[in-house]
């Protein structure tokens, strides 16, 4: 995408509710992680929407790394065999990597 592109992109109303939105889904992750147990799937389902959403909007705008792990976390808790015990921690993990690469755009 050239410079100029990018830059009209970044300034439009709607990469500022997209950041709006991922802050507000980073947040609801995080509130998530406290409370998780085994054995809520359909929390899981919501969450895995969340990131849907999270991929989208960045894929839209050319957010490469917050889309691929967006992704990877959509379909790790969307996935029908999730396992709590062992796919709870690789979600965490993920998550961690996602909140670190999200800091750019939401100090940007």
């Amino acid at each position: 995408m050239s410079d100029i592109i990018e830059n009209k992109l970044l300034s439009t109303k709607a990469y500022q509710l997209f950041r709006v939105e991922l802050l507000k889904h980073l947040n609801s992750f995080e509130d998530h992680i406290s409370k998780a147990t085994a054995g809520n799937t359909s929390e899981y389902k919501r969450l895995s929407a969340s990131f849907h959403t999270i991929r989208g909007g960045s894929g839209f705008f050319g957010l490469d790394k917050i889309a691929e792990i967006s992704g990877k976390l959509e379909e790790l808790l969307g996935d029908d065999n999730f396992d709590f015990s062992e796919d709870f921690e690789k979600a965490k993990e993920l998550f961690k990597i996602l909140k670190e690469e999200s800091k750019k755009v939401l100090e940007g």
